[in-house]
This record gives structure tokens, C-alpha cells and sequence, in this order.
């Protein structure tokens, strides 16, 4: 399993000489693995990311596009706006994600495409849609199989098929869950309901969470240790120095270098990419956020030092079992 970053930057595009190397796009990751369905991409969070996105997704040719949401906020959604996905009605389009004040993807695309904010109306662009609803995340489970497709479960049904030694039911069959991606739903502290996603191949083992727009946490609560527990790679929001964080943006629903070390250590982490920059952060900053948050590291890593480093527009990222 590997991802590719699409865009990885907080609250706004930026554009400039001083975001070269590490991109002014907003959040859009590509998640890469043979046991996805055939023909499908799935990506996590449609910001300004998704535009470079659908262009390599159209010269492949792709077929269906899956695209799982952490939240509304517009710097994850603002690429739908662009995307020639949103406009191509052969091409199938699954979305998903939470559900606050009743709004879940439908409702956010009908806001999004809308006059007078948009000259398209989402009536006329959105019938090749299918959309899902995750009013309580942790309690479904998302899989994806390469002939199945996606099925959705209730987490206990999913756990009694587990227990019973059981196949997994997709429309077209079922399939063995050593087969499949499985992907579990946990709910971060940020002040709209935002979900981090965790992504398991069954076959490798490999695991990535995505911990976007996440705030510090004095005490870390048992079920978000439990959803990163050893993961392979986290994604992890590291927007803010400590000093910014203290002084101005505390309560804004982001991360700090200090916290996500700890954070890293606590449940076992073994490789971390700190992501959602700042978009005042030029590429010098975010150097010193990243040496900020090595030198942080050496006080927690000297039994087991851990890699991290910090995302980039175009990066392609090997998740790494073990490492």
C-alpha cells in the first residue's frame, strides 16, 4: 500500500515562490493498492488537491472514484468545484463521510453547487453520485475488495462474521477478509465532526491513519489510541508551533509538534508525516516546524526512534509494515 499527496495544506490555497517545494494545494491524499477494485482510485478529502487528482485519474482511464471526507470545512471540499469528475456522469462517484446537523456529503455538494455561489446547480451534475451517511463513524466498518467493490457493515455484524469464521457480503458475493481493505472510523477533536480514517490491507498487515484537523489533547482518550495503535504510517496535523498554538490558536482544532510526538509514542507509531500546513507557513517554516519537531523526538525516541517527516505536494509514500 502506498499515497500519494495530492495537496496537504490547511484552511486556503497558496500559491508562491516560498510554497515550492512543499505546495500550496489543500488536502487531498490518493490511497494505492492492488486490493482496491479494479479500475477505482480512492482518495481521502476533496480540496483544491483533487483537481491535479482528476486529471491523472481521467488519463488513466479510471472507472469509479471513491472519495472518503473527514469534514466539510471548504479547504477538504472546495475541489469538488473544479473536478471534472463532478462533471462526467460515465464515471461512477461514491462519497462518504459524517453527518453533522444534518448535513453529510449530499447536502455539502447541494451548498457547494449552488447559485449564486456557483453557476452550476448540483441537480443538473449529480445523478452518477451515490452517497453515504456515517452518523455514529466507530460503530461501521468501510471494506473494499478487488472484484467485491465497497460494502459498508454495522460494527457488529461485522465483528459476528469475524467470529464465525465467516466470508464478508458485497453486492457481487462474498469475499474473504484477508482479501480485502478495511477501513475503521474514529472521531478527532476539532470543532465540527471530523473523522480520522484507519486503513488496514488485510493481506500485507500495512496500516495508515489519516489525523487531519485534530487539536491537542491533555489526556489522549483510550479509543483514539486504540484506533492508531501501531499504525505503520499516521498522517498527522502539525499546523501550529507550540508558540503559535499558546499565544494565538489554541481552540482553532490543530496540531503541535509536541503533541504529535507524544501523541506518535504513546500508541507505537512507527513511521509519521506531519500534514494540514499552515497556509502562512513558507517552506522555511515548515523546515523549522519539522526540526522543531526531530529535536522534540530525541527526548521520547532513544529506545525506538521514529521516522517523521513532513508531506508534500506530489509525494508518493511507501507504508511500510514493520518498519
Amino acid at each position: 500500500m502506498r499515497f500519494l499527496v495530492h495537496g496537504c495544506r490547511g484552511s486556503i490555497p497558496v500559491a508562491g515562490m516560498q510554497y515550492s517545494r512543499h505546495g500550496g494545494s489543500t488536502t487531498c491524499i490518493r490511497i494505492l493498492s492492488d486490493h482496491l477494485p479494479a479500475g477505482s482510485a480512492l482518495i481521502l478529502d476533496g480540496g483544491s488537491g483533487l483537481i491535479p487528482a482528476s486529471k491523472d485519474l481521467l488519463a488513466e482511464k479510471i472507472e469509479r472514484v471513491y472519495i472518503l471526507f473527514t469534514h466539510y470545512h471548504w479547504d477538504h471540499t472546495i475541489g469538488l468545484t473544479l473536478s471534472p469528475l463532478i462533471f462526467i456522469k460515465k464515471i461512477p462517484v461514491v462519497m462518504a463521510g459524517p453527518v453533522q446537523d444534518g448535513v453529510g456529503t449530499r447536502e455539502m455538494c447541494e451548498t457547494l453547487f449552488r447559485q449564486p455561489f456557483f453557476p452550476v446547480d448540483f441537480k443538473e451534475v449529480g445523478s452518477h453520485i451515490t452517497h453515504h451517511r456515517f452518523d455514529v463513524p466507530s460503530t461501521k466498518i468501510i471494506l473494499f475488495h478487488r472484484e467485491g467493490g465497497i460494502a459498508i457493515l454495522d460494527r457488529d455484524a461485522f465483528e459476528t462474521y469475524v467470529d464465525r469464521g465467516e466470508q464478508m457480503p458485497f453486492e457481487s458475493g462474498l469475499y474473504d477478509l484477508d482479501e480485502c481493505i478495511d477501513i475503521r472510523m474514529h472521531l478527532c477533536n476539532h470543532p465540527e465532526q471530523t473523522i480520522s480514517y484507519r486503513i488496514q490491507e488485510r493481506a500485507s498487515g500495512r496500516s495508515l491513519v489519516m489525523l487531519t484537523d485534530h487539536e491537542n489533547q491533555d489526556g489522549i482518550p483510550l479509543g483514539l489510541r486504540a484506533h492508531i495503535r501501531e499504525a505503520d504510517t499516521l498522517i498527522a496535523d502539525c499546523q501550529y508551533t507550540r508558540t503559535q498554538y499558546d499565544a494565538f490558536t489554541a481552540g482553532f482544532g490543530h496540531g503541535t509538534p509536541d503533541y504529535v510526538v507524544r501523541l506518535a509514542h504513546l500508541v507505537g507509531a512507527r513511521n509519521v508525516l506531519l500534514t494540514h500546513h499552515d497556509p502562512g507557513s513558507s517552506d522555511e517554516q515548515l523546515d523549522r516546524i519539522l526540526a522543531e519537531t526531530r529535536e522534540i523526538e530525541k527526548r521520547y525516541g532513544a529506545d525506538r526512534p521514529i521516522p517523521f517527516d513532513m508531506a508534500r505536494d506530489g509525494m508518493v509514500y511507501d507504508v511500510r509494515h514493520g518498519a
